[in-house]
């Protein structure tokens, strides 16, 4: 789904006219848009999840009246890592390949606990394939793998299934 939201904001007062309107996204000020008529905004880009989104317009004598909006920012599908090493021996190089959207930022985290685990970041092709390589490859011991996007527009994925490999000594 679009991180982003686009409203068409407006309202009126024959009295004293409007001052500005004040936009706030889950209880924060985000932005105020100052002036009389019809106003178009754009947010930001937001996580995915539920956001509250409050609109308040403002007259010139200070009275006001606000509208709630909750959207429903969806994740978008994680990347699917296609290929892996299951074994492979120590200081031998890594390499991760995948498909997600084209053109997107990949992080993959590869760890030997939860404690011990370092990101990656890679770009997608054209054609939404990607590719990691660990020339230096890694130390012996039990391996997690998975992964993250974010596409063209911001929007974010999930994490992708976790995978397992080992490390072991290399051969003589």
């Amino acid at each position: 789904s679009d991180p982003k939201a686009v409203f068409e904001i407006s309202a009126s007062d024959a009295t004293s006219g409007i001052d500005r309107y004040e936009i706030q996204i889950d209880g924060t000020l985000v932005d105020t848009l100052v002036g009389d008529g019809k106003k178009h905004y754009e947010t930001g880009i937001l996580e995915p999840g539920t956001h509250m989104v409050t609109i308040t317009a403002f007259d010139k004598a200070e009275n006001f009246v606000s509208k709630e909006i909750t959207l429903e920012v969806e994740s978008i599908l994680p990347p699917e890592i296609t290929e892996y090493p299951e074994v492979l021996a120590s200081g031998e190089v890594v390499v991760v390949k995948g498909e997600t959207y084209p053109d997107a930022k990949v992080t993959l985290w590869i760890g030997k606990n939860s404690r011990s685990v370092e990101s990656h970041i890679v770009s997608s092709n054209e054609r939404g394939n990607f590719t990691l390589e660990l020339p230096q490859g890694l130390s012996r011991g039990s391996y997690i793998l998975w992964g993250e996007v974010v596409d063209s527009r911001g929007a974010v994925s999930d994490a992708s299934e976790t995978l397992s490999f080992k490390v072991s000594w290399p051969s003589l």
